[in-house]
């Protein structure tokens, strides 16, 4: 039997079924899938939008929680104005001078206020600017203002009104006019005579050293003089230019009050009130100042670097004990002085960096600070003055400030060797949490024993001269490096100086302290580090050409010695180290070190720095969650990194604030239910387009299948002819002869192939063939059945 091959050009055509729910222009089930998936987008949409403002406004509290915490412990160094009603304003860094200003009540009296910025503005006709470092008594250097208002003057009488105010020449020391000028101070013109108390020389020895006065003279809008006398400044103890920057503010203000006659003698009369400062004499650190600050808003990105940075700062104390030999004969038997500054770790196994003048301590330093009436007596008995002379040299000194700051500025200019320490001992401390050292303890045991929050520091290595600091010739670089025993302390990253520029912001944390007492050692229970903020001023060469200095208006004071200095990004750039005169004139900036200064330190010294540390790690990780609003996994963290490191004690306000914020149902969720939330989202909106696809395919077969069936019956549609059937016969509008369908009656020979049923009803049109299955092709003639 021959079959008929399928030809192999001929292509199958694979077109979808046709179903009788396809009878339908929809499915119920699909517009239902339809309606949930898009309703549950539109749902994720909507919650998801509420969740992310909730959550936003949730974290920018957070971020306000956190840089308030910061703030806390931030100075606000902000200038503050003083102004008289007598005409003239002045301005002032709060951190550097205490200031009282004095006015004459309405019952005729002088009455003197100590001025701060929410001091009411009065009468003031006589205002004195002094350090607010008051440590070191011997500094009588002074900035006094006088506004009397009974003398009225003209321009050609300002030099003799300066004279009157000048110092006069005794038996101690020869007062000459050094240089008269016009000076200018923001477009007024003002007289300026400068004098200088030259001391007197007897038997050929000297232990004063010159002392500078500088008088101001102008005229206020009322034809009434203003007098601003900067007094006993030397060039080692009390610079000139830090109150010639307070002149140069000087601002003559609208109509003038009219105030009580205030004549000299009572204005010279408060003003020796006010310079006779008392003081009993005491070893005061050589980094204390007053602090007079109030807490200040830190920006955002400060925020984050003091509070992730702080407790990775340490208060360093220097304890110095030894006697002291003045040109090879006893001066002070076995005597102490304490220095304190500010440190920072820099790596995880207790290596902390910090400035060069916290960790060394002179001679000089000693007697400067421990300075006595013994002490001058018998620094004036090794040079061979008589005991008359030494009697009128001590009245002198004790009873004249700028004698007494002569004395001082001499001591800093004695050759080496003159002063010497015999059986020195130095002791270094460092504090991990807030507890400051007991003083006292060591003062009688001359030893301190380690604490959880106090540990002993060894010296590993200095470069620094105390010579740089009175010639301001920098020969060396005032860096120094101390080491702990232990692991996991917080660190910094060190950065590069080659990342800032002129107007980088940065961030200085230290620990500016108050005049220590008791011995000259502080006996403080607690002790808390602060920020401040500023801009690059500029990046300077040092004078011995081989360093650089970076030049800031941020306000750092005696205290804040070695402490780190951040750029932006959290990067350490730079040791606080300095407040020193600019180039021109200009005064009141701060100076940092170079961090370079010490990684050449290290380098030289074979240490090298682990920062990789499991506190600071945990540390980062709870400020992220904590600024996320996370705060279950902040506190988890912050936990985590106090059971390594037990003195983190911010992290103690940390945690108290996010359990509140929990409490009050502030927290964020972590973000695994934010991706559940948009799985579901993608998920819905995924099924949601399938369904659109699902429902766009069902309407196509819809429409085929009403164009395929039009006319014929259900069972007529769902019966296709088969191959080999009768051609259909043209739609007449009649039936077609039903054909009576029966059993084959049984063969001797049944053929393989039978034969095909036609169609009860031809339809109006042949469908489209079906293409018959695989095997052998049927006969186009079927076989003859036998009778």
């Amino acid at each position: 039997m021959a079959l008929r091959r399928k030809s192999r050009k001929h292509k199958t055509t694979h077109k979808a079924a046709l179903h009788p729910h396809h009878a339908k222009p929809y499915r119920k089930r699909h517009l239902f899938a339809l309606g949930f998936f898009t309703a549950s987008v539109l749902a994720v949409a909507f919650f998801g939008a509420q969740n992310l403002a909730n959550n936003a406004a949730l974290r920018t509290s957070a971020q306000d929680a956190a840089q308030s915490i910061a703030a806390k412990n931030t100075l606000n160094t902000s200038p503050i104005v003083m102004r008289s009603n007598l005409g003239f304003e002045l301005t002032y860094d709060p951190g550097m001078f205490s200031v009282t200003a004095t006015s004459i009540e309405k019952d005729g009296k002088p009455k003197t206020y100590d001025y701060a910025a929410n001091t009411p503005t009065r009468d003031y006709s006589l205002v004195q600017f002094v350090p607010a470092d008051t440590s070191n008594q011997y500094d009588k250097s002074a900035l006094t203002v006088y506004a009397p208002q009974d003398k009225t003057v003209i321009q050609a009488d300002l030099a003799g009104v300066a004279q009157s105010y000048a110092d006069r020449s005794d038996a101690t020391f020869n007062v000459i006019t050094s240089k008269t000028e016009t000076a200018t101070i923001n477009g007024q013109s003002y007289q300026k005579i400068t004098y200088d108390s030259v001391p007197k020389a007897r038997a050929g020895k000297t232990n004063l050293a010159t002392v500078r006065s500088v008088i101001y003279v102008g005229i206020l809008g009322n034809k009434k003089p203003i007098i601003l006398k900067i007094s006993d400044v030397t060039d080692t103890i009390s610079p000139l230019s830090k109150y010639e920057e307070v002149v140069g503010s000087l601002k003559q203000t609208g109509a003038v009050a009219a105030a009580a006659s205030f004549d000299r003698q009572v204005l010279m009369t408060a003003a020796d009130i006010v310079t006779k400062r008392s003081g009993k004499l005491s070893l005061a650190s050589a980094n204390a100042f007053t602090d007079r600050a109030e807490a200040a808003t830190l920006p955002d990105a400060s925020s984050r670097v003091t509070n992730e940075y702080t407790p990775a700062v340490t208060k360093i104390y220097h304890l110095n004990c030894g006697s002291i030999t003045y040109q090879g004969q006893p001066l002070l038997r076995d005597g102490c002085l304490g220095v304190t500054g500010t440190g920072f770790f820099v790596s995880a196994d207790g290596y902390i960096a910090t400035n060069g003048h916290v960790v060394s301590t002179t001679a000089k330093d000693i007697v400067a600070y421990s300075l006595s009436e013994e002490v001058l007596r018998r620094i004036f008995e090794i040079e061979g003055y008589s005991p008359a002379e030494i009697d009128e040299l001590i009245n002198t000194v004790l009873s004249d400030p700028t004698a007494a700051a002569a004395v001082l500025a001499a001591i800093y200019k004695l050759p080496e060797g003159y002063l010497k320490i015999n059986n020195q001992l130095d002791v270094y401390l460092a504090t991990l949490g807030k507890d400051a050292p007991d003083t006292k303890s060591f003062l009688r045991s001359r030893s301190y024993s380690d604490t959880s929050t106090i540990k002993n520091a060894k010296l590993i290595g200095y470069d620094y001269d105390s010579a740089d600091l009175v010639s301001t010739k920098f020969t060396h670089s005032d860096v120094a490096l101390l080491k702990l025993d232990g692991k996991d302390f917080p660190v910094t990253t060190l950065g590069s100086i080659d990342g800032v520029s002129k107007g980088s912001k940065l961030t200085v944390i230290g620990f500016p302290g108050i005049a220590d007492q008791g011995g000259g050692l502080t006996d403080a229970t607690k002790i808390e580090a602060t920020a401040t903020t500023g801009t690059v001023s500029a990046i300077r060469d040092s004078n011995d050409g081989k360093r650089k200095l970076i030049q800031s208006d941020a306000k750092i004071s005696h205290g804040n010695s070695g402490g780190p200095v951040f750029d932006e990004s959290g990067k350490v750039f730079g040791l606080a180290t300095y407040v020193l005169t600019g180039e021109n004139g200009d005064s009141n900036y701060s100076y940092m070190r170079d961090i370079k200064d010490l990684k050449d330190l290290a380098r030289d010294k074979g240490v090298t720095f682990d920062t990789n540390s499991a506190t600071q790690k945990a540390w980062s990780a709870g400020l992220d969650s904590f600024y996320k609003a996370h705060y279950t996994a902040a506190i988890n963290k912050f936990k985590e990194a106090q059971k390594l490191y037990p003195s983190l004690a911010l992290a103690d306000d940390l945690i108290k604030t996010a359990q509140t914020k929990i409490a009050n149902g502030e927290e964020v969720p972590e973000p695994i239910w934010s991706f559940l939330l948009w799985g579901v989202g993608i998920l819905s909106l995924g099924g949601a387009v399938v369904m659109v696809v699902i429902i766009s395919k069902h309407r196509v077969k819809h429409a085929v299948y009403t164009a395929t069936n039009a006319g014929q019956t259900p069972l007529a549609a769902a019966v296709p002819a088969m191959a080999g059937a009768p051609a259909a016969a043209p739609a007449t509008g009649f039936s077609a002869p039903k054909v009576a369908m029966g059993p084959m009656p049984p063969t001797a020979v049944q053929p393989q192939m039978q034969q095909p049923v036609a169609p009860q009803q031809p339809p109006a049109q042949p469908p489209v063939q079906p293409q018959p299955p695989q095997g052998p092709t049927p006969p186009q003639n079927p076989p003859t059945m036998p009778v």
